[in-house]
């Protein structure tokens, strides 16, 4: 299975992403709140992480770009997605694509850490990052009542 950007250009195999070994290996790791993350690749274009939640209730910021599309892998784990008005369980193997200007967040509800490969595709500006929501603080924009109660359910 390819993830294709248009009818010309797939830019990577699904099973890459199943495979430590192609994807490298990189000696930045990038702690967040939640975790951590390594990066594997930067472009002004191309930005591909691999995304580690810690704990159990660890997650993103509700938040959304304005110049970058993402790709969701589920590595390992089982999270809970928030994307747009879509709120449901996702496991190993799942892929989610995210439009630029929708707003998302994930949330770790195994008992183990959570794996995500994060592919994003846009320009890619470390700024582009728009927090309505954040249980770490780093909000920059007003709370939506609708992922409130959605985090609620297992907080």
């Amino acid at each position: 299975m390819y993830f294709c950007i248009d009818d010309y250009n797939c830019i990577a195999k699904k099973d890459a992403f199943m495979d430590d070994n192609k994807l490298g290996k990189c000696d930045i790791v990038n702690k967040m709140p939640w975790g951590h993350y390594i990066l594997y690749t930067l472009s002004e274009t191309c930005q591909v992480k691999e995304i580690y939640l810690a704990n159990k209730h660890d997650c993103f910021s509700y938040h959304f770009h304005k110049l970058v599309d993402e790709i969701w892998y589920i590595k390992k784990g089982h999270v809970r997605v928030v994307i747009g008005e879509f709120c449901g369980d996702a496991e190993e193997g799942e892929v989610f694509l995210i439009p630029k200007e929708c707003k998302h967040s994930l949330i770790n509800i195994g008992v183990s850490s959570a794996i995500i490969v994060e592919l994003q595709i846009g320009i890619i500006d470390s700024n582009d990052v728009f927090r309505l929501e954040d249980k770490y603080g780093r909000a920059s924009l007003l709370k939506e009542s609708c992922h409130e109660e959605s985090v609620d359910d297992f907080s």
